[in-house]
């Protein structure tokens, strides 16, 4: 079995007999949110506790063999809590929070600022020209992950995980690319292109891609892999996202 939490996820939901919308529907959010936790671009070892607790009394029971709460519980790195009974599958789903950001920090080993895992992950964007978008800006984060020094006060700064190969070598799929929710792309950088839906009941698309050209009526952007130049009529985008550079990450916006 994969070594990373999206394979046993899937696995265990395969089991439990659940479709992904089903399983999100108990949940309480979106099915493109849930979505991005069995996507191989999710390289994570764990699941966020908070979604394994989500997940316990959706999924104990079900299937064959009955899915365990061990095994709900093993996704994210936990013990079974002993205060929490197990709850039938079949029993009506409360609603909860958003995910909260976990209290862990890790210290630099020369006595530096620590860092705080809350920089919240919105979803994948899709490297090639397709592009099926799991931004989910309004349901909430799939995830944290550790918050550079120099973003410790950037709090309109987003992680995405790109999918995809078409920006290689600028990034290669799986890895997370730090995005700034209200600087907009100029010709040069690097950009998250959410287009409209195509109706009410469709999630946006969205491309990531390197802004070549922008007027009224396009905006031109460039991939890598293989190499070609893509124009979106600007009636078709929905938002514009500029992706940050390494210094920025490294020396703050």
């Amino acid at each position: 079995m994969s070594q990373y939490a999206h394979a046993q996820l899937k696995a265990l939901r395969t089991r439990s007999g659940y479709s992904q919308q089903k399983l999100a529907d108990l949940l309480s959010m979106p099915q493109s949110s849930y979505a991005a936790y069995e996507r191989e671009t999710y390289k994570r070892q764990f699941i966020p506790q908070e979604l394994a607790l989500k997940l316990e009394p959706a999924l104990v029971g079900r299937g064959t063999p009955p899915i365990t709460r061990e095994e709900v519980f093993a996704l994210a790195g936990m013990a079974v809590p002993s205060s929490a009974p197990a709850t039938p599958a079949s029993q009506p789903q409360e609603q909860t929070q958003r995910f909260a950001p976990v209290a862990v920090e890790s210290v630099f080993p020369t006595g530096g600022p620590p860092m705080v895992r809350d920089m919240p992950v919105y979803g994948t964007a899709q490297g090639g020209t397709e592009g099926t978008f799991l931004l989910n800006m309004t349901g909430g984060p799939i995830d944290f992950v550790l918050r550079p020094p120099a973003l410790a006060k950037a709090k309109t700064v987003f992680v995405i995980y790109v999918e995809g190969d078409s920006m290689v070598p600028w990034r290669e799929p799986g890895e997370m690319v730090f995005v700034h929710e209200t600087r907009q792309p100029a010709p040069g950088d690097y950009a998250i292109i959410v287009l409209r839906p195509e109706d009410e009941a469709s999630e946006p698309r969205a491309v990531i891609k390197r802004m070549v050209k922008r007027t009224a009526s396009y905006i031109e952007v460039e991939q890598f892999n293989p190499p070609k130049t893509i124009k979106y009529p600007t009636s078709e985008v929905f938002r514009l996202y500029r992706v940050l550079t390494q210094s920025e990450v490294v020396w703050g916006v």
